[in-house]
């Protein structure tokens, strides 16, 4: 049971010490470049995506303790991933409002762009 314990102390010592300051370094970083390379709209809602998926990408990066993961780059990706999904919610919303299209294809759409997106940043990712 002391073992136990100690292990799970561990943990949320390394998580909330060396984990959650690599996430906000991350999204310091990001909403930095927003700030000096985007404007209008577009700089409003990456902004805002930021701020309301901080909590998401704390969780999501939990799993950068397992085993053989590099906890930087699972970092960088659980925040590009949670700030792409933001986006394809507000897609979602916009296809509910005009409620012309298929909702299956819709779906089979985002699906793939999500595909893509792991697919960049994966790349990315191996060539840092």
């Amino acid at each position: 049971l002391m073992i136990n314990s100690m292990k799970s102390i561990y943990l949320v010592n390394k998580f909330v010490h060396d984990i959650l300051p690599k996430v906000d370094k991350e999204i310091y970083y990001w909403e930095n470049f927003v700030r000096l390379s985007i404007s209008g709209e577009l700089k409003i809602q990456a902004l805002a995506s930021l701020k309301d998926k901080k909590f998401h990408c704390q969780g999501g990066s939990f799993y950068s303790m397992l085993p053989d993961v590099d906890i930087n780059n699972f970092v960088k990706f659980i925040v590009a991933f949670q700030t792409i999904s933001d986006y394809h919610i507000l897609v979602l919303k916009i296809y509910k409002i005009k409620s012309i299209f298929n909702k299956r294809l819709i779906f089979k759409n985002l699906h793939s762009n999500h595909k893509i997106v792991f697919n960049l940043v994966a790349t990315v990712i191996r060539k840092l």
